[in-house]
């Protein structure tokens, strides 16, 4: 999530004396950014969210949450312009 820039947050990796690879994250999350409360938004109704997984598993069965983001964007956007008629 702090990767997409949906959340602030000092993270960092940890490893053992093992092993030279990162077995697992640490940090400290702060909060949302605006992006995330953003996608906090578009996917709470309950409608647009629905309309979310369908499409995602109608089309490719899975997506990134980069592509979650979208998709569920077009949905509001398409809710708020179909209004203004």
């Amino acid at each position: 999530m702090s990767d997409y820039g949906l959340i602030e947050a000092n993270l960092f990796d940890v490893t053992t004396r093992n092993s030279k690879k990162p077995e697992f994250m640490l940090g400290d999350i702060y909060g949302l950014t605006w992006e995330g409360q953003d996608f906090l938004d578009d996917i709470q109704n309950e409608t647009v969210w629905k309309k979310t997984q369908a499409q995602i598993k109608k089309t490719t069965g899975t997506a990134s949450l980069e592509m979650v983001k979208e998709v569920a964007k077009t949905f509001v956007r398409e809710m708020v312009l179909g209004g203004l008629s």
